[in-house]
C-alpha cells in the first residue's frame, strides 16, 4: 500500500465480511483476442447506439496458458464467462455534447451546466426532474439561484480570479496532491473499497470514457456490466433518499473550485432482478479531480469505502458536515445503526420533497433548508453579484 492511499483515504482496512456478489446469470460473449492480448468485448445487446465500444484492461490474474501458446493466431474466437475480476472501460460518443432539449427541463428553467452536469455522471433523468418538481419553491430557487451564480462565474473572464482568490491558502498545501493512476492500483487491492472513474474533455465537460472497478459494481448489489451500462445510457437510481441526494448533489456543486471532497453517506441498494430494496450500507465517499495546465478537470475518480456504524458515529464527531450534508438543518443527526434500520422506510416514505409539503413541520424543515443552500452558495452569488454578473 503507498504514502498515496493512506494520505487521501485515512483509516483504511479490509472489511472483515465478504461482499456478496449480486445473483445474476451468467452473459457469453464474443470476444476478439489480438495479436497484443488486448479484450475488446462486444455486447449481445448494447443498450444504446452511443456505446462505441467497451474494453476490458486484466490487470489482476495472469493470461491463461491456453491463450498464450495461441497468441500467434490475428484473431481468435473465445467465449468469456462473467464476472471478470477487472477494471472495465467504456468509451462514449455522448449525446450531451449537443443541446439538451427536454421539455421537463426547460419548464423547471433548470441551469444549462447544471443539466449538462447531471446527465454526465448517469443518473436517471426522469428522477432528477421528479425531485425538482416536487421541490419546495423556496428551495428550488435558492437552489437555482446559486447554481445559477455559478454557471455565469465559470462561463466569464473572471473564473481566473475567482478561483485564485478562494484558494490562496490551499496553493501551498501540497497534501491534497495525488495521482489518479497510482491511486487506481492501490484501490484495486482493497477488498473493502471500490471506485469508478470519468475521463472528461476539457472543452466542453463532456465524458468521454468511464471506468468502474468490479468492487464498486458488488457494493451496489450490480453486476459489474449492468453499472456501466447504466452508467453509460443515464439509467441509474438515485443511491440515497431523495432529500439525502439532494444534501450531497448540493455540497459537491458548492465545493465545485476544490480537488477532493469527503462525504460520509448512507446508500441504498436494489436487488439487481425485483429492484427492490434490501440492505443498506455507510460509506465513505471521495471525489477527486485531476486538472489539466489551465486548471480544468479533466479526469475524476470517485472512491467508495464501507463504513461501520462505530465508523460512521466517529466522522461524525471529528468532521460533522461531512456526514449527510445538510442533513443537519432537518434535524436529522442519528447514528450509524439507527440510519441502517429505518434506511430504505426513509427512501420509501419519509425523506422526499413531496412528504415536506405534506404537513407544516415539513414546511418549517423547507424553510430551514432553504437558508442552509443560500449560506453554502453565498460566495458565489455575492462575487457574481459584485461583478455585475447577477442581477
Amino acid at each position: 500500500m503507498s504514502w498515496l492511499m493512506y494520505e487521501l483515504i485515512p483509516n483504511i482496512r479490509t472489511h472483515s465480511g465478504s461482499l456478496r456478489r449480486p445473483r445474476c446469470e451468467s452473459r457469453r460473449l464474443q470476444v476478439s483476442l489480438h495479436v497484443d492480448m488486448s479484450l475488446i468485448v462486444q455486447l449481445a445487446d448494447p443498450p444504446t447506439s452511443d456505446f462505441v465500444e467497451s474494453s476490458i484492461a486484466d490487470e489482476y490474474s495472469p493470461m491463461d496458458e491456453s491463450l498464450q501458446s495461441s497468441s500467434t493466431d490475428s484473431t481468435l474466437q473465445v467465449n468469456v464467462i462473467r464476472p471478470l475480476q477487472t477494471a472495465m472501460h467504456l468509451y462514449l460518443r455522448d449525446p450531451v455534447s449537443g443541446e439538451v432539449r427536454d421539455a421537463h427541463l426547460e419548464r423547471l428553467r433548470i441551469p444549462r451546466l447544471l443539466i449538462k452536469a447531471f446527465l454526465q455522471v448517469g443518473y436517471n433523468s426522469t428522477l432528477m426532474v421528479k425531485m425538482f418538481h416536487d421541490m419546495p419553491s423556496n428551495v428550488r430557487s435558492a437552489f437555482f439561484h446559486g447554481s445559477n451564480a455559478i454557471e455565469l462565474i465559470a462561463t466569464s473572464s473572471f473564473m481566473g480570479e475567482f478561483a485564485i482568490m478562494r484558494h490562496q491558502q490551499q496553493a501551498s498545501d501540497s497534501k491534497h496532491l495525488f495521482n489518479i493512476d497510482s491511486l487506481r492500483d492501490a484501490v484495486s487491492t482493497e477488498a473493502g473499497l471500490g471506485y469508478w472513474i470519468m475521463e472528461m474533455d476539457p472543452n466542453t465537460m463532456v465524458r468521454t470514457k468511464v471506468e468502474i472497478s468490479s468492487g464498486i459494481a458488488f457494493f451496489l448489489n450490480m453486476h459489474p456490466e449492468e453499472m456501466l451500462a447504466r452508467l453509460g445510457n443515464c439509467d441509474n437510481a438515485l443511491p440515497n433518499s431523495e432529500l439525502e441526494f439532494f444534501g450531497n448533489m448540493t455540497y459537491e456543486i458548492a465545493k465545485v473550485l476544490d480537488s477532493r471532497i469527503v462525504r460520509n453517506v448512507r446508500m441504498i441498494r436494489r436487488c439487481p432482478r425485483s429492484g427492490k430494496l434490501t440492505d443498506p450500507l455507510l460509506a465513505r465517499l471521495i471525489s477527486m479531480k485531476e486538472r489539466d495546465a489551465h486548471g480544468r478537470v479533466i479526469r475524476v475518480m470517485n472512491v467508495l469505502q464501507r463504513l461501520s456504524p462505530e465508523e460512521y458515529d466517529s466522522a461524525c464527531r471529528n468532521e460533522p458536515e461531512t456526514c449527510r450534508p445538510l442533513m443537519d438543518c432537518l434535524g436529522d443527526v442519528r447514528g450509524g445503526e439507527e440510519l441502517l434500520e429505518s434506511a430504505n422506510y426513509d427512501s420509501l416514505f419519509t425523506q422526499s420533497f413531496a412528504s415536506l409539503n405534506g404537513s407544516a413541520q415539513g414546511l418549517q424543515q423547507a424553510q430551514k433548508l432553504t437558508e442552509k443552500v443560500q449560506q453554502l452558495f453565498a460566495p458565489f452569488v455575492e462575487y457574481a453579484t459584485s461583478k455585475g454578473l447577477l442581477r
